[in-house]
């Protein structure tokens, strides 16, 4: 299969457009477990004897 310049631009497109919501994920992710982090932790559920 022969890809087009236009196609392979279009894959570049593509590949750094998900880079750049992988990094979105990633600080994302990172917000919200610094935010998680920073409330104390639920108390433990009771345990049925």
């Amino acid at each position: 299969m022969v890809q087009t310049a236009a196609q392979l631009t279009q894959v570049d497109e593509l590949e750094s457009r998900v880079d750049q919501l992988l990094r979105d994920v990633d600080s994302t992710t990172e917000r919200v477990t610094h935010r998680l982090s920073d409330e104390p932790p639920p108390p433990p559920e009771p345990k049925p004897a």
